[in-house]
This record gives C-alpha cells, sequence and structure tokens, in this order.
C-alpha cells in the first residue's frame, strides 16, 4: 500500500486573536461530531518581560466536507490551567479523545517549569458532557508521571481503543543534553496498555529504531485501514532542528499487524515539506483521522506552528 497525501493549505491563522491567543496553534488534535469537525490546538499569548509564556488549549468547527471552511472560533481556552506546582501549571496541549461508555474522554498534556530543565510533561484527563463545549478535569494530578520507565518526561499521547482496550503510544526522554549551553530531550516513541483507560501498563520498550543518533520521534497518531494499523508520527535531529534546517522536523511513518510489534518505513510516509510557503521548512505534529470516506492529516508547518495549522487529503494507490 502506497500513500500520497495531497496538500489542501492551510486553515487556521492565530495570530492575534484574542489577549490569550496571540499565536500559534499547535498539535492539531480532531473531534468528529455529526455536523463538523472540532479542531482543538494549543496556543500562547505574548511571552512575558523574561520571555517565559503559558499556553491554553481552545478550537474552531469547520465544515466536514470541506475542513478549510472555518464555522466557529470560540473564544476562550476549554482548560484552566493548574494550581501551583501541578503538571499542568503553565500550559496544556490536546492529545486524543475517546469516547467511554456515555463519557467524552479528553487525553491531554500538561507541561510545568523544574528548576534544572526547561520543562516537564505529563499526561492527564479531562472529561465533557456538553461535546467538548467545556471540560472537567479528572484529577489534579496527571494519570501517570516519571518512573523507573520514562526517567525524565513523556509527551505527544495518543490513545487507540478497540474491542475494550486501549493502547496509549507516546514519546518517553531518555536523556536531556547540554548543546552548546542549550538543554534539550531526546526522546522515542514508546506504548502503554490499559483495560479501562484510565489504569495504564508500560512497556518500557521503544516501538522502533531511531532514523540517525540524536533522533526525536514523537506525536504519534495510530489509524486502521485495511485490517493494517499505520502510525504516523514526527520526528527530528536533536542537534539542529530550528528554522530552515535539514534536522528540522518531518513526518514518519510505521506499520503493525497487532499494534504491538511496529514496522518503521518513512519513505512511505507520503510526505514532505513544500518548496515554499507554510510548512517548506518543517512538518509535525501530525494527527490522521478519517472522515466520511476520506482520510485527512491535520498537520503544523513552520516555526512548530506559530502561524497555524493545514491538512492533507490522502491517496492510497
Amino acid at each position: 500500500m502506497n500513500f500520497i497525501w495531497n496538500k489542501k493549505g492551510m486553515i487556521f491563522n492565530p495570530i492575534d486573536r484574542y489577549e490569550w491567543m496571540q499565536q500559534y496553534a499547535q498539535v492539531p488534535t480532531i473531534l468528529e461530531l455529526n455536523d463538523r469537525l472540532r479542531i482543538y490546538f494549543t496556543c500562547r499569548p505574548k511571552p512575558d518581560t523574561y520571555g517565559k509564556f503559558v499556553s491554553y488549549i481552545s478550537f474552531i468547527d469547520v465544515d466536514k466536507s470541506d475542513p478549510e471552511k472555518v464555522l466557529y472560533i470560540h473564544d476562550k481556552p476549554v482548560l484552566d490551567l493548574g494550581v501551583l506546582g501541578s503538571f499542568d501549571e503553565f500550559g496544556t496541549h490536546p492529545c486524543c479523545f475517546i469516547f467511554n461508555k456515555e463519557e467524552l474522554f479528553f487525553y491531554y498534556q500538561g507541561w510545568s517549569r523544574p528548576s534544572s530543565v526547561p520543562y516537564e510533561t505529563a499526561i492527564g484527563l479531562a472529561t465533557s458532557d456538553d461535546l467538548g463545549l467545556s471540560f472537567n478535569k479528572f484529577s489534579k494530578g496527571p494519570l501517570f508521571g516519571r518512573n523507573y520507565q520514562d526517567p525524565f518526561l513523556e509527551n505527544g499521547f495518543f490513545v487507540y481503543s478497540e474491542n475494550q482496550s486501549y493502547y496509549l503510544f507516546y514519546a518517553s526522554c531518555k536523556e536531556w543534553i547540554n548543546l552548546s549551553g542549550k538543554l534539550e530531550p531526546v526522546y522515542k516513541i514508546v506504548m502503554a496498555t490499559s483495560s479501562d483507560g484510565i489504569n495504564w501498563h508500560r512497556k518500557g520498550v521503544e516501538l522502533f529504531n531511531p532514523k540517525f543518533d540524536l533522533e526525536a520521534s514523537g506525536r504519534p497518531c495510530v489509524i486502521k485501514i485495511k485490517n493494517l494499523y499505520h502510525m504516523w508520527f514526527c520526528y527530528r535531529n536533536v542537534k539542529s532542528f530550528r528554522g530552515d534546517s535539514d534536522g528540522a522536523y518531518r513526518i514518519g511513518y510505521a506499520y503493525s499487524t497487532d499494534l504491538i510489534n511496529w514496522t518503521r518505513d518513512d519513505d512511505r510516509s507520503g510526505i514532505d515539506i513544500s518548496s515554499f510557503g507554510w510548512d517548506s521548512e518543517m512538518i509535525a505534529y501530525p494527527y490522521v483521522c478519517k472522515v466520511k470516506d476520506k482520510y485527512f492529516m491535520f498537520y503544523n508547518g513552520n516555526n512548530f506552528g506559530r502561524d497555524g495549522f493545514g491538512y492533507a487529503e490522502l491517496i492510497i494507490k
């Protein structure tokens, strides 16, 4: 099976929308409703005088048949920042949605600022009874944090549910390295399993080998197509990944027959940077979903999504 992603264009630019939404619309995450797609993302106000920032989750609604047609822009964040000392004190990122019986589970990523490294991330859970207009946090703490298998941080979470089993794919930081005075994390994609979507058993094993030394891979998204499981994710070079660099984010691909054992084959990802425009330097944070009889990939471009996100439509050959 060969894939070609036909790029359709940018959907949403967050620049100067609200005081709390001045820039960035990162990690687009989809909730499909009967009459529309609800796209969640994380945005930022302007940084403070010390260059520090926080991040908030909000959403837009778009037409299911034409995602470039924006129907509604939400005018406030959907989650409050965490309390003093909590895992989501300084920001939240959307991850994915799962309908668990009568409840909508919203898995999100929270981040905080430890004293020795730039940030620490973990997975949180919120629930909604109004189709994602508002949420209640499941707890003040994360579903799980650092332990002997994930010693530094976890991020880029995606939950796949099948036959009353839950599979959590995420990036686990294996080390922090100092590059010319700047601390950078090295992380790899691993997985955990659950019977209820709340209590998780970690596998602690990297799903596939890195493409090169000091690769960071994350934001996996899994979907089943024609009896095979497909994962799109993003990866970069820890040494050089900002701006127009060969080490900047690209989108990789892997496949599996059982959700446990994965084969990486980036040549089949079907998408790369453009020759010019908003995604000409990097492409990152893919989210793949089926809408009616079509498959869409929503993703960020240059500057880690500072100017917004767009989408592509899948052609299978």
